[in-house]
């Protein structure tokens, strides 16, 4: 299965069309639930963008 998956060939789509897609997902351990997933991934990037400032 892992050799099926690992390749990336699957479907082709632009890094913000991955993120709405992933924005779909809902994680039961997620205390909040009322938040959607694409305010936690961009409060991630944001934070990283921020530690790595002079990094592309």
């Amino acid at each position: 299965m892992r050799e099926e998956y690992k390749k990336l060939d699957k479907v082709e789509m632009s890094v913000w069309e991955c993120c709405e897609l992933l924005n779909e997902v809902v994680d039961d351990r997620d205390p909040e639930l009322d938040e959607p997933q694409i305010e936690h991934l961009l409060q991630t990037v944001e934070a990283i963008r921020k530690d790595y400032l002079d990094e592309d």
